[in-house]
C-alpha cells in the first residue's frame, strides 16, 4: 500500500471534517529499529507547531504546560522533563476543543508497524 495517495486522503478527510487536527508524521521512523521518548517528542513538536499555525488559540492553552515554551508561534518541548508531559499537552488540547465545543482529531500518517 505505497504511494496511493492515502497522505492526501488523509489530509482532505481531516479538512472535510471541520474539526482542529494534528497529524503526527511517523514516517521519519520507517529505518528506525527503536524509537526513543526524545524522538517522539521531537516529531510531536514539529506537529504542534503546525497545528499552532492553523489554530492560533492553541497557543494560550499550550502555555499552560510547564514543559513548553513558547516564543511567538513556535513552541519547544522540553524534553529532559521526566514529568507526563504528554498527558499535560493531551489535557490543554482537550481543554482548547471543550471550550470550543468542539474536537481535536490528533492523526498518525505512515504508521507501518
Amino acid at each position: 500500500m505505497r504511494r496511493i495517495g492515502k497522505t492526501s486522503l488523509l489530509y482532505t478527510g481531516l479538512k472535510l471534517l471541520g474539526y482542529s487536527w494534528i497529524v503526527i508524521d511517523c514516517g521519519v521512523f520507517e529505518e528506525k529499529m527503536y524509537i526513543s521518548r526524545a524522538d517522539m517528542l521531537k516529531v510531536f513538536e514539529e506537529s504542534l507547531n503546525k497545528a499552532v499555525r492553523r489554530h492560533r488559540g492553541l497557543v494560550g492553552f499550550l502555555r499552560n504546560v510547564e514543559e513548553v515554551s513558547i516564543h511567538g508561534l513556535t513552541l519547544r518541548l522540553k524534553t529532559s522533563s521526566r514529568e507526563p508531559l504528554l498527558y499535560r499537552i493531551l489535557e490543554s488540547l482537550n481543554q482548547y476543543a471543550e471550550e470550543r465545543r468542539t474536537r481535536i482529531v490528533i492523526a498518525f500518517d505512515e504508521a507501518q508497524k
